[in-house]
């Protein structure tokens, strides 16, 4: 095929995240028959868009660029069509059975890779968040560790009341070990579940 691309479609265009024998980086939503080929479950097979009633009086198919052939899978990401994995031609062409499948197939690749950086993002953020509450709980007793020890430092407190900071202290920094050690424990049950599938 001389064109193939991924495309992600918006309220207003359609991007491309990836092409092969075009210039353009997107298109308006309007004229573009992505826009149509996300509507579908199945692949959007255009064999010749002269002939074609849902194509002949698209721009792409009367105008300059002379589009004839057009072949879309959807990018199914999450129950949402995204954009499609789409292949294009100003010829038109007869698209077998095994040309199907191995669309299909290229588009199951995006869609997994799709799905990874997903993944990806959400388990980065999600440890971002218990990072943030991780060291906000840190930081009310180490606070008290500190004001108690200023406190100690200067000296202007009687005996019974050094008393009282230091067992706060103690107290405070106990807790802020245990809160490590879960974090810890966590991170490393998290570790231990994580399994992964090699496949050729």
């Amino acid at each position: 095929m001389p064109i193939a691309l991924i495309t992600l479609v918006d309220t207003d265009r359609i991007w491309f995240k990836s092409r092969f024998g075009l210039d353009a980086t997107q298109i308006d939503r309007n004229p573009g028959l992505c826009a149509s080929a996300i509507l579908s479950d199945d692949i959007y097979l255009v064999e010749d868009a002269i002939k074609d009633p849902r194509t002949l009086a698209n721009p792409l198919v009367a105008g300059e660029f002379g589009l004839r052939f057009y072949a879309a899978v959807p990018l199914q990401v999450q129950g949402y069509n995204l954009g499609t994995f789409c292949v294009l031609d100003k010829n038109p062409r007869h698209f077998t059975e095994a040309q199907k499948e191995i669309l299909q197939n290229l588009a199951e690749i995006v869609i997994d890779q799709m799905e990874l950086r997903l993944a990806a993002r959400k388990a980065v953020y999600n440890q971002n968040q218990m990072l943030s509450i991780f060291a906000h709980d840190l930081k009310n007793p180490l606070s008290t560790m500190v004001l108690g020890a200023e406190v100690i430092k200067e000296g202007n407190a009687n005996d019974k009341a050094q008393q009282e900071i230091c067992s706060r202290m103690m107290n405070s920094g106990k807790k802020s070990l245990k809160l490590i050690d879960d974090f810890l424990e966590s991170a490393r049950r998290k570790a231990s579940e994580m399994q992964f599938n090699f496949n050729p």
